[in-house]
């Protein structure tokens, strides 16, 4: 291993903190005909190092295939599903601040015209009421237009379309929206100063 020789040759104790390294590299060397993957030997080399009980010597780096990400659209709200209708409602939606594309919330977006309460039946043509779950109608809509069915009761009458375009990330509007909440919470508790 050059991983195991840079650190007989460079680590800053000759002792090797007292561990018999050649036992060490010997142990660890039985396992390589089952690396399958970077991952594997990353992990295996960082169990090597860690035979030294030393803090801040790390593996890292290495060629690892990337993984094609689904983009997967997400609304910037919270659901709950009717157990009669199995249409979804709208319990929260997150607030956003649609002037930055990181936190727009696109349930806010101008024109959408939704609201905590409300109820999506159908999703680009699909009714909701079929799925496993809603975010199966949403795969591979992120940053895409999306057209969602809804309305303020889980039945089709008097149910509107309305266009949106899902966001692949959500965690930026939860970050906003646990700020904006502690920030409420000191200017309640200071009164304001």
């Amino acid at each position: 291993f050059e991983c195991w020789r840079q650190m007989r040759d460079f680590f800053f104790s000759p002792t090797m903190n007292g561990i018999d390294w050649k036992a060490a590299r010997d142990k660890y060397a039985a396992l390589l005909p089952f690396v399958n993957h970077r991952n594997d030997l990353t992990y295996m080399l960082g169990e090597l190092i860690g035979e030294l009980n030393n803090g801040h010597a790390y593996v890292g780096g290495g060629e690892r295939p990337d993984t094609p990400r689904i983009k997967l659209g997400l609304l910037g709200a919270e659901f709950s599903r009717d157990p009669a209708t199995h249409a979804y409602r709208i319990e929260r939606i997150l607030p956003g601040e649609n002037w930055d594309k990181h936190t727009r919330s696109p349930l806010t977006d101008v024109g959408v015209n939704v609201k905590a309460g409300d109820y999506i039946l159908a999703i680009n043509n699909t009714p909701v009421s079929s799925l496993p779950n809603l975010y199966d109608a949403l795969i591979g809509t992120a940053g895409k237009q999306v057209i969602l069915r809804v309305n303020s009761k889980p039945t089709d009458a008097g149910a509107r379309d309305v266009t949106v375009v899902p966001t692949d990330d959500e965690a930026p509007l939860y970050y906003l929206d646990w700020v904006q909440k502690n920030i409420d919470y000191v200017t309640k508790k200071t009164g304001g100063e």
